[in-house]
């Protein structure tokens, strides 16, 4: 390769061997038109600007990245600039091959020369709605069976909620099955959902926690999450659902009845890994508390069910088994035919520290017990 540098090395040579004036006119006029040609190559490397890299790698981009901004949609946008001719780092995290999911200084620098080279202002850095206009522009002529195969999330109703809440996802490129949700950095956190006319149905998890694996962050957060599908056309956009203040749900009781000393477990959302409170009342509200009852995973709670004793007006003037047997005997019935039918619905309510149950009762049928 000639350089400028290389082209100046050789003057002094040049100079030194030639000694007859025309030799060396038309040496120096040679060496003219080399270091022309070579200035003129090297203004237009320095002016050109990269040429966008259209249709290399699709990317869908459906909100403002900024620094410190999360989500496949950053990773995406690093691997396009190191794919279009701004490379985040030469090696290391953010280099082609190592890109990541993190907004940082190396990704807005990038997003800036990004910008200033293809006249868009301000070129701070802000991936806003020109940068994604102009990137549309760039990928305005990607083939239909590129576009049939990308994953998209469009819209997700509602935005927010509380674990539990039931959310519909509408986009393209779902699967009719094998469609995976995936919470923030956990993927996978749902495994296999079905979809209906590119409409998915999940409800908000209690935790980041993959079913039937250990987990250490049993209660999922307040604020703001991410939220993406993935499936075998590859992975979606990410869609912000903003997650709020985790009530106390109690929806599921098993078994639902049983006789004194049965281990019932409860199922729901927003319980404590300690000091879970369980009240157990019948339907005059009189109430037995079983006090600091765990749940390591934040959706289970177990306890044995020992009902309140009886109201004494229930078996007022009987004072033995010996007198209640006296009047089973009256009323024709036996003491295993009596103990049978006495049940009751029995109201169960869980309170923590995050407040008190807000949905509607479960109720248990138990046994009561007899006050002698």
């Amino acid at each position: 390769m000639v350089t400028l540098g290389s082209i100046l090395l050789i003057v002094p040579t040049i100079f030194s061997q030639a000694q007859n004036p025309e030799v060396l006119n038309r040496q120096l006029q040679e060496l003219f038109n080399q270091v022309s040609a070579l200035q003129a190559k090297l203004n237009a490397t320095t002016d050109q600007a990269p040429a966008p890299t259209v249709g290399a790698l699709i990317c869908t981009f459906t909100r403002d990245l900024f620094s410190g901004a999360r989500g496949e949609d950053v990773r995406c946008l690093q691997k396009y600039l190191n794919e279009s001719g701004f490379p985040l780092a030469v090696s290391g995290p953010g280099s082609k091959g190592n890109e990541t999911n993190h907004f940082g200084e190396l990704t807005r620098r990038a997003v800036a020369k990004w910008q200033r080279t293809f006249g868009l202002s301000p070129d701070v850095g802000y991936f806003g709605p020109l940068s994604r206009k102009k990137y549309s522009e760039f990928n305005s002529g990607l083939t239909g069976q590129a576009n049939s195969n990308l994953v998209r999330i469009d819209s997700i109703t509602p935005t927010s909620g509380s674990p539990g809440t039931r959310v519909l996802i509408r986009g393209s490129g779902f699967t009719s099955e094998g469609n995976n949700l995936n919470f923030d950095s956990v993927d996978n956190l749902v495994s296999d959902l079905g979809s209906s006319n590119n409409a998915i149905i999940f409800e908000i998890p209690a935790s980041l926690c993959r079913q039937n694996a250990p987990c250490l962050t049993p209660d999922l957060s307040t604020g703001r999450h991410l939220v993406s599908i993935s499936n075998s056309n590859g992975r979606s956009n990410d869609f912000e659902f903003q997650v709020t203040v985790a009530p106390i749900t109690a929806s599921e009781i098993i078994p639902a009845e049983g006789k004194p000393g049965t281990i019932v477990t409860i199922k729901g959302f927003g319980f404590t890994p300690t000091g879970n409170a369980i009240s157990i009342g019948d339907a005059l509200i009189k109430h037995e508390t079983v006090f600091n009852v765990s749940s390591p995973d934040g959706q289970t709670l177990q306890f044995t069910f020992n009902p309140p004793p009886p109201h004494p007006e229930d078996f007022e003037g009987i004072e033995s088994m010996d007198q209640f047997n006296e009047v089973l005997d009256m009323a024709g019935m036996t003491f295993s035919q009596f103990e049978a039918n006495y049940t009751d619905d029995y109201q169960i309510r869980v309170t923590n520290s995050k407040g008190e149950q807000s949905t509607d009762l479960i109720f248990f049928r138990g046994r009561g017990q007899l006050p002698f």
